[in-house]
């Protein structure tokens, strides 16, 4: 069962629209790796305590961890290459934050 946890900054006031976001992830999973869409489990949390940089005030990050069990990763014939696939896949639900200066998306 793969785990999906997505920590953001409490500085980021764009709307994360967290349902869809993990719908593409979860589906990127099972189109890229074969998992069984029912078993993956996800959550967000919010990061009120960061410092970035110098302590800009205006930095910020979302950074999604994915945990897959053992097992999972023969199921990766070039773990680099499913990376970039699971990237393309979720891209768009993640663009604010791949386009903006100063936010780090991190995987």
């Amino acid at each position: 069962m793969p785990h999906l946890r997505l920590d953001y900054t409490t500085n980021i006031t764009e709307e994360i629209n967290f349902q869809e976001l993990f719908h593409h992830c979860h589906e990127a999973l099972q189109q890229i790796i074969g998992v069984d869409i029912a078993k993956c489990d996800s959550q967000a949390r919010q990061v009120e305590d960061f410092f970035i940089g110098k302590g800009e005030k205006e930095n910020a990050f979302v950074h999604l961890t994915i945990y897959l069990f053992e097992g999972r990763s023969n199921h990766f014939t070039s773990p680099r290459k499913s990376f970039f696939k699971f990237l393309k896949k979720i891209e768009s639900t993640l663009g604010y934050f791949s386009k903006r200066p100063r936010k780090r998306l991190l995987f």
